[in-house]
C-alpha cells in the first residue's frame, strides 16, 4: 500500500481495490486494521472450500466483508451492476480513442515476447519444439502401471476432509471469533 500511495503522490494513475480503500480508511482515522489467521489448512483445495464458507458464514452474521465475490477462486461469484458495466465500458472506450501511445501499449503487449517479436523459426527449430512438447506432458493413451496408480492413490489418501469435518471446524471457529469479538468490544 505505501507503494501504490508513493506513486499516487508523484502523480501515477493508481487503481485500488476495495479492500486497499477500506485499509486506507482505517489507517488515516488512526486505527489499524485487525489481520489474523482463522484458519489453516494442508491443501488448496480446503483452503477454498473454508473461504467460500467463512465468507458465507459471516455475511450470513452481517459483517461488512471486503470480499467482492463468494470466494474460493478470484472474481467467481462476481456480478457486476448494469451501472458499473457502463461506466466500465465508457472509460476503456475513452482510454482507447484519445491515448494512441496507450493503443500501441496495449496493441504491443498482445503480440507475446517482444524479444522474439518478428522472428521466425527454421523448420527443422519447429520440428523440434514439436517433438518436445509430445513427450511427457500429452501422452495419449499412455496408462500408468499398477504400482504407479498405487503409490499416487496411497500419497492422497488422508488429505481430503469431508464436507461435514469442515463445517464442524468452521463452526468452532466462528464461535471463537465471536468470543474475541465480544471480548474487544
Amino acid at each position: 500500500m505505501k507503494k501504490n500511495a508513493k506513486r499516487e503522490l508523484q502523480g501515477e494513475s493508481v487503481s485500488w481495490t476495495y479492500a486497499q480503500r477500506g485499509i486506507s480508511k482505517i489507517i488515516t482515522e488512526g486505527r489499524s486494521p485487525n489481520i489474523f489467521v482463522i484458519d489453516e489448512t494442508s491443501t488448496l483445495e480446503n483452503a477454498k472450500i473454508l473461504e467460500k464458507l467463512y465468507i458465507c458464514e459471516y455475511r450470513k452474521a452481517d459483517y461488512k466483508l471486503w470480499n467482492l465475490t463468494k470466494g474460493g477462486d478470484g472474481t467467481s461469484g462476481l456480478k457486476w451492476s448494469n451501472d458499473s458495466r457502463i461506466k466500465f465500458s465508457t472509460t476503456l472506450k475513452k482510454v482507447w480513442r484519445e491515448n494512441p501511445e496507450r493503443r500501441a501499449k496495449m496493441g504491443n503487449a498482445q503480440k507475446g515476447n517482444e524479444h522474439l517479436a518478428g522472428h521466425v523459426h527454421s523448420d527443422e527449430t519447429r520440428v523440434k519444439m514439436s517433438i518436445s512438447q509430445k513427450g511427457i506432458f500429452s501422452r495419449p493413451g499412455y496408462k500408468h502401471s499398477d504400482n504407479t496408480r498405487a503409490k499416487m492413490s496411497a500419497s492422497h489418501s488422508g488429505k481430503h476432509l469431508s464436507t461435514k469435518i469442515v463445517m464442524e471446524r468452521l463452526k468452532v471457529q466462528i464461535a471463537k471469533m465471536q468470543r474475541e469479538l465480544e471480548n474487544i468490544n
